[in-house]
């Protein structure tokens, strides 16, 4: 499993990485999840939102303050996969190519390893991931898959970590679970139609 792992939100097939999206749908989402992120302070989930507000920025060409967000990630937590996945994609984005991989040797080097602490880095890479899935929503119609994927990712980050990770970390991760599963249940319809 940690072979798979591919850090950073640039790439996700989610409605903030499709090009044509709509600025305004993208302003609006930033919107949303900054609240999110002042509602969360200091819990286990900011990492996860701060990432995507930065690719969020990323998308409407506001490059600094992405860089910033980015940043202020890896103040906090030098080794996060996300975060230095997704700082080289904007400093090569933006032509800073070398300072961009810098970011890179570092992500490669983290990923190498397979020591307790990289298994911890690696489940929690891919529990943002599964964050960013289920907070992606209102941009297009795809909620009820989106919430599965989102539940199938957090699945796999609790397989990695197992017992490696914090049962307050573990404990957020299900919440999450609980949550998307509450969404798909009030997704489903009732009468004739059964999906």
């Amino acid at each position: 499993m940690a072979g798979r792992i591919n850090p950073g939100h640039y790439h996700l097939p989610l409605p903030f990485n499709n090009r044509d999206l709509n600025k305004d749908a993208i302003k609006k989402k930033l919107d949303d999840i900054e609240s999110d992120l002042e509602a969360r302070k200091g819990r286990t989930e900011d990492f996860a939102i701060l990432n995507i507000i930065g690719l969020l920025k990323y998308r409407l060409e506001r490059y600094k303050e992405a860089e910033k967000d980015f940043r202020a990630i890896l103040s906090q937590d030098s080794c996060n996969l996300n975060a230095l996945a997704n700082m080289q994609f904007l400093l090569k984005k933006v032509y800073r190519k070398e300072e961009g991989g810098i970011f890179q040797s570092k992500l490669n080097a983290y990923l190498s390893e397979s020591t307790e602490d990289s298994i911890r880095m690696k489940a929690r890479c891919l529990a943002e991931q599964a964050y960013a899935y289920a907070c992606d929503m209102h941009t297009d119609n795809a909620g009820r898959e989106r919430y599965t994927e989102s539940s199938d990712i957090f699945q796999k980050a609790l397989d990695l970590g197992g017992d490696l990770i914090d049962a307050a970390e573990i404990d957020i991760w299900k919440f999450c679970m609980a949550k998307n599963a509450h969404k798909l249940f009030d997704k489903f319809t009732y009468g004739e139609d059964y999906p």
